[in-house]
């Protein structure tokens, strides 16, 4: 238990004085001299105290005496050992010199060879870190092929997504990843269409450039013949520049306002520098290719811009297209003219060799918490050439790595360090730790070596010091600090030590033993356990099939997160339709583009767009010059195709709706083409003669199970037992009897529904989640506090469900108190009481009996008052509910649904008969709400 009282005034001394429950400490007998040393007045001194108020503590109770001690003069003073002195000042020779254990104010941090990120050269041997030894970590350069960019992805690790760019994918595209080296260039942006219901997108955002700039960057692709990536440079999302990197003509293909324009056949798996000079003011630009041995072999001159020049350029977007699979672009070196250090054609020519290596240390956590003062940072690394190594640190706060050194190490007898006052998110994170790097460059050298032997951090803390006691004779004390090894003291602090009284006294009148608990506001719960569900993995256990069936109109009564299409010919109109006749009554063909549907009009020779909800949006273009009789229309990703039944020919038109030129015929196959779209969910199908457009959809095949999005869940079809089983976690939890779960979630079922703890595959305690015959089919949390010690390395969820019944878990974490206050957990026999003493405070007071709770309150305690909490039971009746009609008929129970409104601790509570049985206390106040078998009231 923990008690505050002010102290007479120390000079700098932080100090809590905490009332504890335990044994009773040593006596010793000692005779103190005066000392003329004074403790040196710490720096951050928070408490002062009264000079003339004598404080009272009590007899037989346990203190915790605690301060924090440095020297503000010289962090790296280390302490040996330290004395908490105290002394009787009315019996004279009667004191304590209790020396203080784990005294400790300096600490040192290793790095770890695991810690080590690589991002250029090759690991060739790991020695360790945290030795100075004949084994060191060693590093072989890359072999050069680095272009001076900026964005030359020198920095990004291998397999990531290329910092500082925006890449998606859609339909299981690969997508975008750094590679170590292709073709000459190391570190290379890779984007992959691998699949050919899948794309990517990648895009870029700066600020808005207006006025002339220059873009250089290199690319290659391992195929150009209709293998489309699209390019365009934008302002505000409209396209300026718009190019085909691939085309049908296996090209860059490039647009001249509105014209595109084939300007060059690359070779497919070739290099190729690209320089685009943008003129603001003319609305033109200039795109020069040239091949790997710098020959011009393209230039596009005066080319106009593809959509009118607004307010400022400000991005790079492009996307592989849908239809076409198989092809990977690259870019290497892109450079931007505005950004600093850019020069002209600085990209044409690479650096030959580096090194670049992050290694993390972590583990500061212990030493932050004590309040770190100050660190020396140093490492023993050498080259097996003469090139300067940079030795950084990362600032996090700063976002930016700051250079230790920059000089030549030929050999490990060159130590370099650094010291600093630690600052946290400036050199050590919110999560203990310290990033460091060492960079190494050459212009000239095709390979060098690069070794480190130890890396390593010391580190010193404010002094921390602590120890407990009790006092027997009630009497005047004084006491103070005594820190060996700075020969300091601290002022005498005067203190009265006084007769203990009981405070509380629990009365039980209960005909069973009854279990209390009381828990001071200082009894603080600490989470030891989390499971936030997506960094776990969870799995379906106890069932036979893990999926079901069902119909689309069916399929709304359960959750739908995890479900696919039947692959039968069963599909249901769903109902949903929309109209489209206002705008032509002979509509033909549909098409989804992704964001909006396009119906094609017949007699109106146009295409007509509509929201996803079948809103007419004002948007359409004119097909009737191409086609006399339009039919379907279909959109691949970058254009639209529409059939002309007149001309039995398709027809392309751009996404502005603007014939390209391009047709082909169809009409061998047949001359009455139709159309039908799918938007991903459903199919939609054109009516010609309601002129409607209407919806199916096919069964679903509904899964049991879903993880994901930050929560997992089960559910069923039919009448079963089911489980949720985690993973079984790399660590066993123990929780304490009075400690709790806490589990986010929600149900929508009555039935019981247990949270089952196992440990090395045996069930260790079944835990109740949601009671049988719950009412309550929100998302909330639960919290279940267990009544004796138990420990689980795996968490089952488990219930038996009936048809549409699911449980979803959010959230599941345990809590363990730290006991900074007092506390008292204790059991009464039949008619028994008993008396305690409790530090003054606040308690939650918590009588359980036969393991319901039955009491719990908030009381307060005071020293010198006895409170006395008398616990008498409520008598509890047996009710059997029986149904009869209003001509004395009797009626079955099974054939009613029984909603009972009860009065509980002055509030109500809904709940449903599972059986004609219930408990009630007396003078509780039931309503009932039948309904018969039709749920009619």
């Amino acid at each position: 238990m923990s008690y505050k009282i002010n102290k007479k005034k120390v000079l700098g001394l932080i100090f809590v004085i905490l009332f504890l429950i335990s044994g009773i400490g040593s006596v010793s007998f000692i005779n103190f001299q005066e000392s003329s040393n004074t403790l040196k007045t710490p720096k951050t001194s928070t408490l002062q105290f009264d000079d003339d108020i004598p404080e009272t503590i009590y007899q037989n109770i346990n203190y915790e005496f605690s301060t924090v001690f440095y020297d503000d003069a010289n962090y790296r003073n280390e302490y040996t050992s330290a004395y908490l002195e105290t002394e009787s000042t009315y019996l004279i020779d009667i004191g304590y010199n209790d020396s203080i254990s784990g005294v400790d104010n300096y600490f040192l941090e290793y790095a770890e060879n695991d810690d080590i990120i690589i991002t250029n050269g090759t690991l060739v041997s790991n020695g360790t870190l945290n030795l100075k030894d004949a084994d060191s970590t060693d590093i072989d350069s890359t072999e050069g092929g680095f272009y001076n960019a900026t964005y030359s992805f020198t920095d990004d690790p291998d397999g990531t997504t290329p910092n500082g760019w925006e890449c998606s994918t859609e339909g299981g595209a690969a997508g975008a990843q750094v590679i170590a080296e292709l073709g000459g260039h190391a570190k290379v942006a890779e984007f992959n269409d691998d699949t050919a219901d899948g794309r990517y997108k990648v895009e870029q955002t700066w600020t808005d450039q207006t006025t002339d700039f220059i873009i250089e960057f290199w690319h290659r692709a391992t195929d150009y013949a209709n293998k489309i990536l699209d390019w365009y440079i934008r302002d505000d999302g409209a396209n300026i520049i718009q190019a085909d990197f691939g085309s049908a003509a296996s090209s860059y293909r490039i647009w001249n306002g509105g014209a595109q324009v084939d300007v060059y056949v690359p070779a497919i798996n070739t290099w190729y520098r690209h320089k685009i000079e943008f003129d603001i003011s003319a609305s033109t630009f200039d795109w020069t290719i040239y091949n790997e041995a710098g020959a011009q072999v393209a230039f596009a001159n005066d080319f106009g811009f593809r959509r009118p020049y607004t307010d400022g350029i400000d991005q790079w977007w492009m996307r592989s297209d849908w239809a076409d699979t198989g092809f990977i672009h690259y870019f290497d070196a892109i450079d931007y003219s505005w950004t600093a250090g850019y020069s002209e054609g600085r990209i044409i020519s690479a650096d030959n060799a580096m090194v670049n290596i992050t290694i993390l240390i972590d583990g500061f956590n212990p030493h932050l918490s004590l309040e770190a003062l100050e660190f020396e940072l140093y490492s023993y690394y050498k080259t097996n050439e003469s090139l300067n190594t940079k030795f950084d640190i990362y600032d996090f706060d700063g976002t930016i790595w700051e250079e230790l050194d920059n000089s030549i190490h030929l050999n490990f007898n060159d130590k370099e360090g650094t010291s600093k006052t630690v600052t946290l998110n400036n050199y050590i994170n919110a999560s203990g730790i310290m990033k460091i790097r060492f960079l190494v460059e050459s212009d000239t050298l095709i390979t060098f070596k690069f070794s480190i032997d130890q890396l390593g951090v010391d580190i010193w803390t404010k002094l921390h010091l602590s120890y407990t006691r009790s006092f027997r004779f009630p009497e005047s004390w004084k006491y103070r600090w005594h820190i060996i090894g700075s020969d300091f003291y601290s002022e005498w602090v005067n203190f009265i030590v006084e007769k203990s009284i009981h405070n509380f006294e629990a009365i039980s009148e209960s005909e069973y033993p009854t279990r209390w608990i009381l828990y001071s506001n200082a009894t603080t719960p600490i989470e030891d356990f989390h499971d936030e569900i997506i960094t776990n993995y969870w799995n379906l256990d106890g069932v036979g099939s893990e999926t079901f069936e069902k119909t689309y109109s069916e399929s709304a009564s359960y959750l739908l997160d995890n479900y696919t299409y039947s692959l039968s010919d069963n599909f249901e109109y769903t109902g949903t339709y929309f109209y489209v006749g206002t705008q032509d009554t002979s509509p033909y063909g549909i098409t989804w583009d992704g964001t909006h549907f396009w119906v094609v009009g017949y007699f109106t020779a146009e295409v007509y767009q509509y929201t996803d909800a079948g809103v007419y949006t004002g948007t359409h273009f004119d097909i009737g010059t191409e086609i006399t009789y339009s039919r379907g229309i279909t959109w691949d990703g970058t254009h639209f195709w529409v059939v002309g039944s007149g001309t039995d020919k398709v027809f392309q038109y751009t996404d502005a709706g603007v014939y390209t030129g391009t047709n082909f015929y169809v009409g061998t196959q047949d001359t009455i083409p139709r159309e039908i779209t799918w938007d991903g969910t459903h199919f939609w199908v054109v009516g010609s003669g309601t002129d409607k457009v209407y919806q199916y959809s096919s069964n679903y095949i509904i899964s049991k199970y879903y993880q994901g999005g930050g929560y997992v869940y089960m559910q069923t079809d039919t009448t079963e037992s089911m489980s949720l089983l985690s993973t079984t976690y790399a660590t066993n939890y123990t929780l304490n009897s009075g400690e709790y779960f806490e589990v986010d979630f929600q149900t929508n079922s009555d039935s019981l529904v247990n949270l089952i703890l196992i440990r090395s595959g045996s069930v260790q305690e079944t835990l109740t989640l949601s009671q049988s015959g719950n009412t309550d089919f929100t998302q909330h949390t639960a919290q279940i506090i267990v009544d004796k010690s138990v420990e689980f390395d795996q968490l089952k969820i488990s219930s038996t469900f009936e048809d549409t019944d699911y449980v979803k878990i959010f959230d599941i974490k345990t809590y363990n108190y730290t006991i900074a206050g007092d506390s008292a957990d204790f059991y009464l026999g039949s008619k028994r009481s008993k008396s305690i003493i409790l530090e003054p405070y606040n308690y939650s007071l918590s009588v359980y009996e036969n393991g319901i709770k039955k009491v719990d309150i908030i009381i307060e305690l005071i020293y010198d008052v006895l409170y006395q909490y008398i616990y008498q039971p409520i008598l509890t009746i047996e009710c059997r509910v029986s149904l009869f009609s209003i001509d004395d008929v009797y009626l079955s129970f099974n054939e009613f649904h029984i909603s009972v409104n009860r009065s509980l601790n002055g509030e109500f509570i809904v709940f449903w008969l599972l059986n004609n049985l219930l408990y009630v206390d007396i003078d509780t106040t039931l309503n009932f709400t039948i309904y018969d078998k039709f749920d009619t009231y």
